[in-house]
């Protein structure tokens, strides 16, 4: 027969191993290896811990502060998430922003110069014009006339006119 002594020790030591395999369970580790449901009524179902060395029953309770837990955990992480992607979406807005700035001060530069090309092209036309007005006018002063002798003086060039 066992001595009392070694069976109290032996009570304590079971208690310990229960509460150190609690200690490891997901809730404390954050990890859920295996849950099986044996006939889908039971409000408690063995769980294998991550040492995989002890079956344990986990009730309904347990379970709903584990899915809390790392409901919490998710959301926090979707939160960070956000936050971060709110961030770069106002850097991208406000990059936007300058962008477009620098667009419409290009544009408004284009539009400026296109309209002095296009006043100096209208100008260069006149002054084509113009020269090819004095060049014109230059020449007459240079004409000759054939069939008309050159020693005919200018006075006498209209009556030599009207009788040929």
């Amino acid at each position: 027969m066992s001595h009392p002594k070694h069976k109290k020790q032996a009570e304590k030591s079971d208690r310990s191993e229960f509460f150190a395999a609690r200690a490891s369970t997901p809730k404390a580790t954050g990890l859920l290896d295996q849950a099986q449901d044996g006939d889908g009524g039971n409000d408690t179902l063995p769980l294998r811990t991550p040492t995989g060395s002890h079956n344990l029953p986990v009730t309904q309770d347990f379970l709903q502060t584990c899915l809390e837990d790392m409901s919490s955990k998710i959301l926090a992480s979707i939160q960070s998430t956000l936050r971060e992607l709110s961030k770069d979406v106002q850097e991208l807005g406000d990059r936007t922003a300058r962008v477009e700035q620098r667009v419409e001060e290009q544009t408004s530069v284009h539009n400026e110069l296109a309209d002095q090309v296009h006043n100096l092209q209208q100008l260069l036309n006149q002054s084509q014009r113009k020269i090819m007005d004095l060049e014109d006018r230059s020449r007459r002063q240079n004409l000759r006339i054939r069939g008309i002798p050159e020693e005919v003086s200018q006075q006498d060039l209209h009556p030599f006119l009207i009788e040929c």
